[in-house]
């Protein structure tokens, strides 16, 4: 063959490896816009995951939200039920005061009873005073009348003597 066929053939070659080398470039650029688009892809996904890991904290914190609403409303509950226990406490405070005050006036009442006892066994006493001052007065006016009885038995006997005394004279 002629050295100028062959550098032509040779040239057609380089050609056509530059052309399969285009071809290859071109399936690379594909490729490379392949890998861009899987790439943005995996971005989105990525984003995507991330939304959807957001929304997994979203729920989660809105459960967190409704337990604590619901511990709150158990602690409004307790404050509730705290308050009622308070004002029994305080009821019981004041039954005991109310039961304390009505020990005291039966106290009171027993009292006032035994003073009454008191004052009438004072009136007793009274009234067995005045009977032994009676019985005294009795006692004496009957001290009296025998002082008397005596003076008018001396008497009697003076009279019998001073009729024995005038017989004996006449």
């Amino acid at each position: 063959m002629d050295g100028s066929v062959l550098d032509k053939k040779h040239s057609i070659d380089q050609f056509t490896d530059l052309k399969h080398s285009a071809g290859q470039f071109t399936d690379l650029k594909h490729s490379a816009g392949r890998f861009t688009d899987l790439k943005h892809s995996a971005g989105q996904l990525t984003d995507l995951k991330q939304s959807a890991g957001q929304l997994t904290d979203l729920k989660q914190s809105a459960g967190r939200f409704t337990d604590l609403k619901q511990s709150a409303g158990r602690f409004t509950d307790l404050k509730h039920s705290a308050g009622q226990f308070t004002n029994w406490k305080h009821s019981a405070g004041r039954f005991t005061d109310l039961k304390h005050s009505a020990g005291q006036l039966t106290d009171l009442k027993q009292s006032a009873g035994r003073f009454t006892d008191l004052k009438q066994s004072a009136g007793q006493l009274t009234n067995l005073k005045h009977s032994a001052g009676q019985l005294t007065d009795l006692k004496h006016s009957a001290d009296q009348f025998t002082d008397w009885k005596h003076s008018a038995d001396q008497f009697t006997d003076w009279k019998h003597s001073m009729s024995l005394f005038v017989r004996l004279k006449a």
